[in-house]
């Protein structure tokens, strides 16, 4: 059984011209309120406890001065109170230390939600990277997110051009993953093709879900030369964060961060970008005898740094596959592990007798995103009411066993959910009638159905055990009769 902790954000947040469509500031103050959920399912705060979380927990501010950022956040409360998404016990006051406590409205069947998992959240250092890859997140269900720029911009209230700027950047910092969208055969004027638009997702695209044009554009920056200024790199111009390394700051653990993994990419520009890592290196070295120990410390906190990053990635890409999983199934979706791998199924009726079977169970929780528990039920378990034991097992003809399939997917089709215990309540009626039926004409030294075998040398308990009462009453009549 997993269990997962997380921020419930619901799609119609960013459904534009719904009443409940929240700005980037909106749906990030109101991931804070989820983020400080309690035990009730409602959330304890006041304005200033508001404001200190974002500044000291998160370090994403709503203003640079207390003074400012407190009014924007009230203000941004009464938003979200009047567009209906949360409620308060209380009118808000002129005063930033009163305490009041928000519960939330539930909305899934406004068009189902995205669950944000903590880790996910506690990493988050832009309020428009996080909208936007919620946004890119909510889509997963149907593979990718199709946008234009401009459908950006309305979504998330701003200028294309600004627009352009942010999801560039979310893409660079690989915050979410871009396919540029290929020419099509149309023509919009002047011979001029249409381009089909970019595809977004929180997961890398393999090479083969690539298009052409994004095929062609990673080409063209590998291969894209690069200037390299000789006054300390200043004048150096890259595509990507460069840290320290092109100024005349000080150089951070960060900054050997940067410089490890562009050492291990091959494109011209980041081999341009490190041998001017290596000269910023060597001029400091020259000058200073003890950078020689400072530049090996960094390099090897900053791999340290990578290895915990690069796992904490792999956990939290687990979790969004898992909580994609849930969310499909709680759709009505047919999961089911096959040979060690997920499969999703068109209907009941092509489980097999070998599958094991997701269910999700939503149960009341002291946290909104601790709600849904997954489990494996094993199809064989439930239509033989087989326990799992390590040295016996029942035996079954493969005929009964398909009979018993065919009435599992006929109940399971008569319930709304996976119901595990009255689901198997009626297979054992109905599998207690049907092995009478198999076993009652059967000789006593002969197999029948349900019979215990030994796992430890294969030999038939049941069937030894009918043939020694069967011996033992013969002797008795011999006996009598003599």
């Amino acid at each position: 059984m997993s269990k997962g902790k997380s921020i419930r954000l619901y799609n119609v947040f960013r459904e534009v011209g719904s009443e409940y469509h929240l700005s980037v500031d909106e749906l990030y103050l109101y991931s804070v309120l989820r983020r400080l959920i309690n035990y009730s399912s409602e959330t304890l705060v006041t304005i200033d406890l508001l404001d200190k979380y974002t500044r000291q927990y998160s370090d994403i501010q709503f203003h640079s001065r207390k003074g400012e950022s407190r009014p924007i956040i009230k203000n941004l409360l009464l938003s979200l109170i009047e567009k209906g998404v949360i409620e308060t016990d209380e009118s808000l006051t002129s005063k930033s230390n009163q305490l009041f406590k928000i519960t939330f409205s539930e909305m899934s069947k406004l068009g189902g939600y995205e669950s944000i998992h903590f880790s996910k959240f506690d990493s988050v250092t832009d309020k428009t990277m996080f909208y936007i890859y919620f946004v890119v997140a909510s889509w997963k269900g149907n593979g990718v997110f199709l946008s234009s720029y401009n459908r950006w911009a309305e979504i998330l209230d701003m200028t294309p051009t600004t627009a352009k700027k942010y999801v560039d950047s979310a893409v660079d910092k690989e915050v979410i993953y871009c396919n540029v969208g290929d020419y099509s055969d149309g023509e919009i004027r002047s011979g001029q093709k249409t381009r089909n638009p970019n595809q977004y997702s929180i997961y890398p695209f393999e090479e083969e879900e690539k298009s052409n044009m994004q095929r062609k554009q990673d080409k063209e920056e590998k291969s894209t030369p690069v200037t390299i200024g000789d006054d300390w790199g200043e004048s150096s111009k890259y595509p990507f964060d460069t840290g320290n390394w092109v100024n005349k700051n000080n150089l951070d653990v960060d900054d050997y961060v940067i410089y490890i993994e562009r050492k291990r990419k091959d494109d011209h520009v980041s081999k341009d970008f490190v041998a001017e890592c290596d000269k910023k290196r060597k001029r400091i070295m020259n000058g200073n005898d003890k950078f020689k120990h400072i530049d090996k410390k960094n390099m090897e906190l900053a791999k340290d740094k990578i290895v915990e990053r690069e796992q904490q990635k792999k956990e939290d890409l687990a979790e969004q596959q898992k909580q994609t999983k849930i969310d499909k199934i709680k759709d009505g979706q047919i999961v089911v592990v096959r040979d060690n791998e997920d499969v999703y199924l068109d209907s009941i009726n092509d489980v097999q007798i070998n599958d094991e079977l997701y269910r999700v169970q939503v149960m009341d929780s002291p946290f909104d995103g601790d709600s849904d528990y997954l489990s494996e039920h094993s199809i064989f378990n439930i239509v033989t009411k087989e326990n799992q034991d390590y040295e016996v097992y029942h035996s079954y003809s493969d005929d009964v066993l398909s009979q018993l399939l065919d009435k599992f997917r006929e109940v399971y089709s008569n319930y709304d959910e996976f119901d595990v215990y009255n689901i198997g309540l009626e297979l054992e009626k109905f599998r207690n009638e049907l092995l009478e039926t198999y076993n009652e004409n059967k000789e006593y030294d002969e197999v029948w159905e349900e019979d215990i075998i030994s796992l430890d040398d294969g030999r038939n308990i049941t069937l030894q055990q009918r043939i020694n009462e069967y011996e033992s009453k013969v002797k008795r009549i011999d006996l009598t009769q003599s």
